[in-house]
């Protein structure tokens, strides 16, 4: 089910994706080089590549696409993602679990991201304060990994 659900958000971010180029008449190559995206990387995400969450969001950043991380609820979606929160909380984790000497993927560390940027952009609204939360979260990371690395 999580398979289906993943490919249908996919397919739509695709269709959203083909109906941006074509409403604004542009082309892959020239909307890709403008935005210093690869044009490999995006034409693959039309042919059916998934993307990853940073890439996705560098895309629909760069054709001015709406781009939600979150539950439907009441027919809204419930939190916009913050590119720049989940990136910083990606890089963070990654370097966190580099100085630990523990291992994890990128893409895992980009799924803690989320989950992190989610409950962050949940419990604070003041842009400032969610990057002092990023600070908290990822000090109480080191604390877990230096007590699971002892």
């Amino acid at each position: 089910m999580l398979y289906l659900a993943r490919m249908e958000t996919h397919d739509r971010f695709v269709r959203a994706i083909r109906e941006k180029l074509e409403r604004k008449n542009l082309s892959v190559r020239a909307t890709t080089l403008r935005a210093g995206l690869p044009v490999r990387g995006v034409q693959g995400i039309l042919e059916g590549h998934v993307p990853s969450i940073d890439r996705a969001a560098e895309v629909a950043r760069a054709l001015g696409i709406r781009f939600y991380i979150g539950a439907l609820e009441s027919g809204g979606l419930t939190s916009s993602v913050d590119p720049e929160l989940v990136g910083i909380l990606a890089e963070r984790i990654l370097k966190a679990y580099k100085e630990r000497e523990a291992g994890i993927t990128p893409r895992r560390a980009a799924e803690l991201a989320v989950q992190a940027h989610d409950r962050i952009v949940n419990e604070t609204e003041d842009k400032d304060d969610r990057f002092v939360r990023v600070g908290e979260y990822i000090a109480d990371l080191r604390r877990t990994l230096l007590g699971e690395t002892r």
